[in-house]
């Protein structure tokens, strides 16, 4: 009989390399279509990753910015990841392997995908990932280590080589490990220019290290000497990766029989000129350096620890009153209005608190969120609002969110104001956040001992937070409770095509079909179908009424639709543009241009542009003013093929065409720049890459052209 596997033999560690070589393979992508939708999704995030919220929340936010990340959000104004390097600090620290793990491949992801973007976020996060190389979980020791070689590998900057480098001289084998496997990283794949200004250090390191007393580190030293530059092409702009084999981390806390490295040469010495003080070295440091500096605490926020805070409300004074800490702006005076509070009630007499009833609501919230514990408050819950429950009435939702939407806070409000007020409360008047209201619905539907009416309002709500949440596994609560209020989409179909026909308003069937739409490809091809047989016939032949309103319907639609494609309204609404008498041709183009959202459309315009010369002026139109709307992950994701098809146009006799190409590519170079400047020195000429800059407003030179 086979004796069973250690946990060392079960762990898969070739599958954990390639898991972090490729983090995002395992995702699917979740795409933004504006920078305010990408702020929206950023927002909900730092609220779900906050330390405060359930572990699992957390963990399921990090796995949705993986989807974001997939999906090009990183291309949005709004989608400034900086914010988050404080909560995947925290998540590192954490106590749960599959936080730190999570945490960990969020951290290689962006530095891939980033790269020297990602520079910013380092600092908060690398000391949390160097800490957990010795940890005793193996998952969690592996998963930081690939996470800071991702960062070597693609953060290529001074000062995080120096984050690494100054570790050469740890008593900690797998610092001193990790500080010269990117000595070899930098020599290996960082450019030669970089190269060139950081050789002294990681030579240093690579001397020093060569003759550590653990012979894995002195083999990945002596295998950095053997590197050779000379058969890579000096000015290549190919990425070069780094042939270094992972070597799981030295878990071991010290060095055999406690000896250290003998010290190096000066050249990666820690002082002021290799390594700034303010580099996280994790080197040993003496009792008396032992305290932090003011930039580098509270890298997170974080309550007062409950010792030092009873330490401090033992000294409130006697003669003290609970208006004393009305409204309490600390955890402190927050514990002591919660003391006073508690005795007041004890007694039975409120009144004091009338003294200052303008801070009676504030105070209560404060403390709360102070100390979210409902089993502290239940009973002052009751009492308060009895005697303040006007007041306190306006906050019930704030009240459930303070305590997590639990069944007891939630069956106390539909008892107070009934569930249905409560449900019309997240659809009237200052709309909570959705994260709040998002767990609202799930605690109303997933106990089922409450009834409300999904009236159209509520309905709304409900599938847009259904289409925002489809990574939260309790969205099947809120799915399973509109299923009956969804109306059949052919039937919705059939009126909106009605509609087309006799030029009558539409706009309100399309938000029915909207909120029946449930994005799979089944529907999509069910909506695709039926208008399939009207649009492109009313276009080609219609009035210029029913024309007029099916492209205000399709550019509606093709923004809110997705996955529908409307490439069947694409060349009869092109041919109609072409017409000398055609009145609308701005909006046809705008259309068009909506349209191209869709890959299909997209690529069913580019072909047009090589069967159909006479479609070119329109199609290239079309393609500016697509460039020009679209996010940058779009043109991302088009920039090749763009310009591939359209490099032939730069050269045309046609002014117009010439230029709306320059356009085009002026979008291109605007949105994705590292991407589109690689694109241009590859495949147009000096002159017209000069013409694309000027056009894009980056270029520095002489600002006069005669093209």
């Amino acid at each position: 009989m086979n004796s069973p596997k250690s946990p060392i033999e079960k762990f898969n560690l070739s599958a954990l390399e390639q898991e972090f070589e490729s983090p995002l393979d395992k995702h699917n992508p979740c795409e933004v279509e504006s920078s305010q939708e990408a702020k929206e999704e950023f927002e909900k995030l730092t609220i779900d990753l906050d330390a405060k919220s359930p572990w699992k929340t957390r963990n399921e936010a990090m796995n949705h910015i993986l989807e974001l990340l997939k999906g090009g959000i990183q291309y949005y104004p709004g989608g400034d990841l900086k914010a988050f390097a404080p909560y995947l600090a925290a998540a590192l620290s954490d106590l749960r392997p599959v936080l730190i793990k999570t945490a960990a491949l969020v951290v290689a992801a962006e530095a891939q995908i980033l790269e020297d973007d990602f520079i910013p976020s380092i600092d908060p996060i690398f000391p949390c990932l160097l800490k957990q190389l010795t940890s005793n979980n193996i998952a969690i020791a592996h998963s930081c280590h690939l996470a800071l070689l991702n960062i070597a590998k693609h953060c290529m900057n001074r000062r995080v080589a120096r984050l690494f480098l100054s570790n050469y001289n740890s008593p900690t084998p797998a610092y001193r490990q990790l500080s010269v496997e990117c000595a070899h990283i930098i020599i290996e794949t960082w450019p030669s220019q970089l190269t060139s200004l950081l050789s002294k250090e990681t030579s240093s390191v690579i001397v020093a290290l060569a003759e550590d007393p653990i012979e894995t580190i002195q083999n990945i030293a002596l295998a950095a000497t053997k590197v050779n530059r000379s058969a890579s092409p000096k000015r290549s702009t190919k990425k070069v990766n780094s042939t270094l084999p992972f070597t799981p981390a030295l878990t071991c806390k010290s060095n055999p029989k406690q000896t250290t490295p003998r010290k190096s040469p000066s050249g990666a010495s820690g002082s002021p000129t290799n390594a700034p003080a303010s580099s996280p070295s994790v080197s040993s440091k003496s009792p008396k350096n032992t305290a932090a500096s003011p930039m580098k605490q509270n890298l997170t926020p974080r309550r007062a620890s409950p010792s030092r805070d009873n330490a401090d409300v033992t000294t409130i004074s006697a003669e003290s009153v609970i208006t004393d800490f009305m409204p309490p702006s600390n955890t402190i005076e927050a514990k002591a209005f919660k003391i006073h509070l508690d005795k007041l009630i004890s007694l039975g007499d409120l009144s004091v608190l009338e003294m200052q009833p303008d801070n009676v609501v504030s105070s209560v919230l404060f403390a709360m969120r102070e100390f979210p514990n409902y089993n502290e408050w239940s009973n002052a819950i009751e009492i308060l609002f009895e005697s303040f429950g006007e007041m306190l009435d306006h906050s019930l939702i704030d009240i459930m969110s303070i305590f997590g939407f639990n069944s007891e806070i939630v069956d106390f409000a539909v008892n107070r104001v009934g569930a249905q007020t409560l449900a019309e409360m997240f659809t009237t008047g200052k709309k909570p956040r959705i994260t709040d209201t998002f767990n609202f619905f799930v605690s109303i539907f997933r106990d089922e001992k409450y009834s409300i009416e999904v009236t159209d309002q509520i309905g709304n709500l409900i599938q847009s937070l259904i289409k925002q949440n489809k990574h939260n596994e309790n969205v099947k609560y809120l799915e399973n409770a509109v299923k009956e209020a969804v109306v059949d989409i052919p039937a919705i179909l059939e009126i909106i095509v009605i509609k087309l026909s006799n030029c009558d308003k539409w706009q309100g069937d399309l938000e029915n079909l909207l909120n029946s739409y449930d994005e799979t490809k089944q529907s999509a091809r069910t909506i695709e179908k039926r208008l399939e047989t009207t649009i492109p016939d009313l276009i080609s032949h219609g009035t210029e009424a029913q024309r007029t309103t099916c492209i205000a319907f399709i550019q509606a639609a093709a923004s809110k639709l997705k996955k529908v494609s409307f490439k069947c309204a694409f060349e009869p609404l092109v041919a109609v543009l072409l017409e000398d008498n055609c009145n609308f041709y701005e909006k046809g183009v705008s259309c068009l241009a909506k349209s191209m959202n869709d890959i299909r459309t997209l690529s069913k315009a580019i072909v047009l542009l090589d069967h159909s010369e006479a479609s070119v002026p329109v199609v290239l139109d079309a393609l500016l003013k697509f460039s020009i709307d679209a996010p940058p992950q779009k043109i991302l994701a088009a920039h090749k093929t763009l310009v591939k098809k359209l490099s032939r146009f730069l050269v045309y006799e046609d002014t117009h065409i010439r230029h709306a190409t320059i356009g085009i590519f002026a979008e291109c170079r605007k949105k994705i720049p590292k991407e589109f400047t690689w694109q241009m020195k590859k495949n147009f000429t000096p002159i017209q890459r000069r013409l694309v800059e000027l056009k894009a407003g980056k270029y520095r030179g002489n600002k006069t052209s005669t093209y």
